[in-house]
């Protein structure tokens, strides 16, 4: 089979599989389901697929175009008023449709890059105060923030009704978190300036 070939055969199977995952979630994206989907043999998938979490794999990169862009197109529409509030909204909102591809990813607690973590952290930390990339407050601040959002998102990928009803509700969760993040960031920095303008004792 030549490679642009296989290629396409590829694509077909990950559009597919995405469009099967945000109608059934990770339970229903079976193989046989796949297969049946598409019109191909299960063992055409297992001849491209080592298993389904090379699947996944695949349909995380598929996604991760959509969710910088779901990102950006917020902070554009924010037009600088609650920007950061603006991304983790965006990015709650894309996790409660597509969070059933990202349910066997272990959360990155210590700055392991895992690329949907990445594309919020890289959108946040610059709102923040911070350098894209860099290692202070701001950037603890962001990889905080995101584990809130996300553990939310996948909450409510897993069965919305957990949370409660009503997009206001999901707001005013997302609001606590970030301004209980940017206060405490706040309180921090005017600790440490404080200590800095005490007198040095001989």
């Amino acid at each position: 089979m030549k490679p642009s070939v296989s290629r396409d055969i590829r694509r077909r199977f990950v559009e597919a599989a995405w469009r099967l995952g945000c109608r059934r979630g990770l339970k229903g994206l079976t193989v046989r389901a796949l297969a049946e989907e598409i019109g191909v043999s299960a063992a055409l998938l297992y001849s491209h697929y080592d298993d389904k979490a090379s699947l996944l794999a695949e349909l995380q990169r598929y996604g991760q175009p959509m969710l910088v862009a779901s990102l950006a197109e917020a902070l554009h529409r924010s037009d600088g008023h609650e920007p950061v509030l603006a991304v983790a909204l965006a990015y709650l909102e894309f996790m409660r449709e597509h969070g059933w591809a990202y349910e066997q990813c272990e959360p990155p607690l210590h700055g392991n890059k895992l690329p949907h973590h990445a594309a919020f952290v890289e959108r946040a930390e610059p709102l923040l105060g911070g350098e894209q990339g860099g290692s202070g407050a701001a950037r603890l601040q962001a990889m905080h923030l995101w584990l809130g959002v996300h553990a939310l998102g996948m909450l409510l990928a897993h069965d919305g009704s957990l949370v409660g009803r009503g997009d206001e509700l999901l707001r005013a969760h997302v609001e606590l978190l970030v301004r209980g993040l940017t206060g405490m960031g706040t309180a921090a920095n005017a600790v440490a300036a404080a200590a800095d303008a005490q007198p040095q004792r001989g």
